[in-house]
């Protein structure tokens, strides 16, 4: 036996200090699940956000949340081992580090508020994506065999089906360790669909031969074409606050990602490069994707910013191609926040096993239902769980295929508690700042201003899918 800075040598297997395998996660690999993580669906939704407020409010409200975000995120960075950030303890998931540092009852709060968001992400990104795949149907029908609009309209749920199918086969991957590769490359297509949304938004924008859009995002007025009512205008700009807020929600897997860090340089030290280095890039891209796609298509532009140019008829190949980048995205994207619940599913199902003496040496579990004995092996109870998991997100997909509201929704329940709350009070925690001091009283007071951004991004976002769901039931 071996030792060396980054495990311990055990003949031909590597450790780490906690006896698992050694991981291997580097500045690169942890920047990809960064940009995987943050850099998703909710891109789409911005030029639209932007909208609601107006070029006064809407570009400062990302650049606010930007900040917060990176800021919460260097608090989280020094959390993953305790006491000490270098040397301390490992904990392997958000639940873990608020148990280690806020106590029991933080983490249940916690892990309520982690696994509603991780569970709400993978319904987003299955919408998102069967939306892009009806908007590749249609072109094609449309550009390609010449067909009229109507004949070419798609039937989203069998598409949302297609999207759940080939799911069922990703999530069989084994963990976040095994798919850093599946990471790197939704990174890329992020990238790819990105720059197309810009091009298109600066072609367009070069074409009008002006910026579009208002001070202050659609105007009030009653029976006007092009405006809405006051009070519309006030669920509009709440549920803009919660599309933002989702767009970058990504607190839910950020000890997921720092797990898989090696130990050498600190993982500490490398989750503040990547997360530092990713959102100087994400702040970019959402900067310039949420106002040249505002200056494109102005109080018009529509929640999803690529179906804002499926006019364009000698381009449509291009919108194409940034759709079908979208669909590899949300391939990555749902398999990142998936994994942290197979892990859950995975460690209780363990436990079960450890607690119950009927279980065999074969790993298998012996249960009895209703007087009648049966068994199940570990690896097809892992591959069930995991195929209901997919099911159930396919069809709240199907039932609610409402991308704007779901997203807004997703945001505000997750943002505050995950990015807000938890941080502020693990940093009180573990840098003792006196209650009722100055620095405690400014960070309270931080944390109650995104609590009550969150409550006005949930009520716009909620009164959003309930007049989605009337509507939708007017057409079918």
């Amino acid at each position: 036996m071996e030792t060396g800075d980054c495990g311990i040598q055990l003949g031909a297997l590597r450790v780490d200090d906690d006896g698992r395998p050694a991981r291997t996660g580097n500045t690169l690999t942890t920047l990809a699940y960064v940009i995987t993580a943050v850099l998703g669906t909710g891109v789409l939704s911005l030029p639209w956000s932007v909208g609601q407020m107006g070029w006064s409010v809407g570009p400062l409200l990302i650049l606010i949340f930007s900040l917060t975000t990176l800021y919460s995120s260097i608090i989280l960075c020094e959390c993953y081992r305790t006491p000490d950030p270098v040397l301390g303890k490992r904990n392997y998931t958000y639940t873990n580090v608020v148990h280690a540092i806020l106590g029991k009852r933080s983490a249940r709060m916690c892990s309520v508020a982690q696994y509603v968001g991780i569970y709400g992400a993978t319904v987003a990104y299955t919408i998102a994506a069967s939306t892009s795949m009806g908007a590749i149907a249609e072109s094609a029908c449309r550009h390609v065999m010449n067909q009229h609009i109507a004949v070419c309209s798609s039937k989203k749920e069998k598409l949302v089906l297609v999207f759940g199918g080939v799911q069922i086969l990703f999530s069989q991957l084994r963990d976040m360790h095994r798919m850093w590769w599946l990471s790197v490359v939704a990174s890329t297509m992020s990238f790819i669909y990105s720059s197309i949304i810009l091009g298109l938004s600066a072609s367009k924008v070069s074409a009008n031969g002006r910026l579009k859009g208002a001070a202050f995002g659609i105007p009030v007025g009653y029976d006007m074409p092009g405006h809405v009512s006051s009070h519309q205008k006030v669920w509009m700009i709440f549920q803009a606050l919660g599309n933002i807020a989702f767009s970058y929600s990504f607190a839910s897997v950020f000890f997921d990602i720092q797990n898989t860090i090696k130990a050498v340089p600190s993982e500490n030290k490398t989750m503040k490069r990547a997360v530092s280095i990713g959102f100087i890039y994400i702040t970019i891209s959402y900067m310039a994707i949420g106002c040249i796609g505002y200056a494109a298509l102005g109080n018009s532009a529509p929640g999803n910013a690529l179906t804002g140019f499926v006019l364009y008829h000698k381009l449509f190949w291009v919108v194409d191609i940034a759709n079908a980048c979208l669909i590899v995205q949300t391939l990555g994207g749902y398999q990142m926040n998936a994994q942290v619940i197979f892990s859950l599913i995975d460690g209780c199902v363990a436990r079960i096993s450890l607690h119950n003496k009927d279980s065999t040496v074969e790993k298998r579990l012996n249960f009895v239902v209703m007087g009648k004995s049966f068994s199940i092996s570990h690896v097809c109870l892992r591959w069930i769980s995991r195929i209901v998991y997919v099911i159930s997100t396919t069809l709240l997909a199907i039932a609610f295929p409402f991308l704007n509201a779901v997203l807004g929704v997703l945001g505000a329940l997750t943002y505050w508690p995950l990015t807000v709350y938890f941080p502020v009070q693990m940093l009180i925690s573990r840098c003792q700042i006196p209650r009722g001091s100055r620095n405690w009283a400014g960070l309270q007071t931080y944390n109650f201003a995104f609590l009550l951004v969150s409550l006005a991004a949930i009520a716009g976002s909620m009164e959003g899918i309930v007049h989605s769901l009337q509507q939708h039931a007017l057409l079918i």
